[in-house]
C-alpha cells in the first residue's frame, strides 16, 4: 500500500534537502581560498557523512543536531580541507521548529560550538595584522545567520501551532454543531412522529364505529407532519451558506416559549391529558435560555405520551422566579410500560440531549423516576444576563 502524497512529498523533502545542501556545500568548499579546486575523496565522504543523518532529522531531532555538531567539530582532525557549514545550521533549523523554547535556546547555545570553530579558524588563518578584522568579518555573519535562523524556526513553530489551534477549534466548533443539529433533529423529529403514530392509531381504531373522530384524528396527523416540516426547515436556515438568496428558507424564527402553549394544546390533541400551569410574571429571555425551555418542555412531554399511564394528567408547570426560570413536568408512569431494551423513561439520547442543553446555558437539571410513582423532569435557568454571568462565573 503505498504512501498519501503527503507522506510522499514530506519523505522526499527530508531525502533531497540534506543531499542538496551536501552538494551545495562541496561547492563552498572547493571554493575557499584553502582549498580552491575539488576537494580530495576524504573530504566528500567525510562530508557525505554528516549530511545522512539529517534524512531522519524530524524523527529524532536533537540526537541527530549533536550528531551533525560533533560531525563538524570532529572536521578538523579528519580533514584539513573540509569544514561543514549547511548540516548543523539545519540541524539547529529542525530544533528550535520543533522543541519548547528552552530546548531550543539550548540547541541554539551548542550551535554556537562549531560557530566558534569557523571564526576561530579564520583568526588563526590571518595575518597577525589582520586578525582583529579577520575575527569581526567571521564573527558577525555567522551570529547574524545563527540569530535570523533561530528567529525563522521559532516563527515557523508558532505559525505552526497557530494553524493547528485553529484547525481543532474548527473541528470542534463542527463538532458542537452536529451535536446541536442531532440534538434538534431528535427533538423534532421524537416528539413529531410520536404524536403522529398515537394519532394515526386512534384513528384506526376508530374508522368503523366513528369515522368523524377517525378523520379528525388524520386531520391533526397531517397538521402535525406540517408543523414538523416547519420545523425541520427552520433548521435547514441555519445550516445555509452565508451568500445564500435570502428566500432560500424559512425565515421564521424557531420555537419557543411562545409557542409552549400551543406545544401543550397539540399533546392534548393527541389524547394525553396535559396541562399548562405559569406561575409569575413572564419576560423576555436570551435566545438560547427561551430555546432550551421550549426543547426540554418538548422532550419531556413526547416520552409522558410513551410512558405516561394515560388515565393520569401530565403537568407543566413553568415558573418565573426572580433570577431564573424552572420548568417542571410531571406525569404518573403506567404500569408496565418502559422504554425499549429495558432502558428508564427518557434514559436514551433525549435525556442527555436535556442535559447538554441545560449545561449550555448554564442551567441545571433534575430528572427521574420519584417514589409517589411520578416520573419528574425539573430544569432551572438563569432569567437574566447578570444571573447567567454568575452562573458561569
Amino acid at each position: 500500500m503505498g504512501l498519501p502524497d503527503q507522506a510522499r512529498r514530506r519523505v522526499l523533502v527530508d531525502v533531497v534537502s540534506p543531499m542538496a545542501l551536501w552538494v551545495l556545500d562541496l561547492v563552498v568548499s572547493s571554493g575557499n581560498e584553502q582549498q580552491r579546486g575539488i576537494l580530495p575523496a576524504v573530504g566528500i565522504a567525510y562530508a557525505f557523512l554528516g549530511y545522512v543523518p539529517l534524512v531522519v532529522r524530524r524523527r529524532y531531532p536533537r540526537a541527530v543536531f549533536l550528531v551533525v555538531v560533533g560531525h563538524a567539530l570532529l572536521a578538523p582532525a579528519v580533514t584539513a580541507t573540509y569544514f561543514p557549514t549547511f548540516s548543523w545550521w539545519l540541524g539547529l533549523y529542525t530544533v528550535a521548529a520543533t522543541s519548547r523554547l528552552a530546548e531550543a535556546v539550548g540547541a541554539l547555545a551548542v550551535a554556537s560550538l562549531p560557530a566558534a570553530a569557523v571564526v576561530a579558524t579564520n583568526v588563526r588563518d590571518a595575518s597577525p595584522d589582520h586578525r582583529a578584522s579577520a575575527f569581526v568579518a567571521a564573527a558577525v555573519p555567522n551570529l547574524v545567520l545563527l540569530a535570523a535562523l533561530f528567529g525563522v524556526a521559532r516563527w515557523a513553530r508558532w505559525s505552526g501551532q497557530r494553524h493547528e489551534a485553529s484547525r481543532r477549534s474548527a473541528e470542534e466548533a463542527i463538532a458542537a454543531e452536529r451535536t446541536r443539529i442531532a440534538r434538534d433533529l431528535h427533538d423534532v423529529v421524537a416528539h413529531s412522529v410520536t404524536l403522529m403514530l398515537l394519532q394515526a392509531g386512534g384513528a384506526a381504531r376508530f374508522v368503523r364505529q366513528d369515522p368523524d373522530r377517525a378523520a379528525a384524528a388524520l386531520a391533526h396527523v397531517d397538521t402535525l407532519g406540517q408543523q414538523a416540516l416547519v420545523e425541520l426547515r427552520r433548521m435547514l436556515v441555519l445550516l445555509r451558506p452565508d451568500d445564500a438568496p435570502p428566500g432560500a428558507g424559512v425565515a421564521s424564527s424557531p420555537s419557543g416559549l411562545t409557542n409552549l402553549p400551543s406545544l401543550v394544546d397539540r399533546v392534548a390533541a393527541g389524547g394525553t391529558d396535559a396541562r399548562l400551569v405559569v406561575e409569575g410574571e413572564p419576560r423576555a429571555l436570551e435566545p438560547g435560555v427561551d430555546l432550551t425551555v421550549y426543547r426540554i418542555a418538548q422532550e419531556a412531554l413526547t416520552n409522558a405520551t410513551r410512558y405516561a399511564d394515560p388515565a393520569a394528567p401530565v403537568e407543566v408547570r413553568l415558573r418565573w422566579l426572580e433570577d431564573d426560570v424552572e420548568l417542571e413536568v410531571v406525569n404518573r408512569r403506567a404500569p408496565g410500560r418502559r422504554a425499549a431494551a429495558g432502558r428508564p423513561e427518557g434514559g436514551g439520547y433525549g435525556l442527555v440531549g436535556m442535559r447538554e442543553r441545560v449545561l449550555s446555558v448554564d442551567g441545571h437539571l433534575l430528572a427521574g423516576p420519584q417514589p409517589d410513582g411520578t416520573f419528574r423532569v425539573l430544569a432551572r435557568l438563569p432569567a437574566t444576563r447578570e444571573r447567567a454571568a454568575a452562573t458561569h462565573g
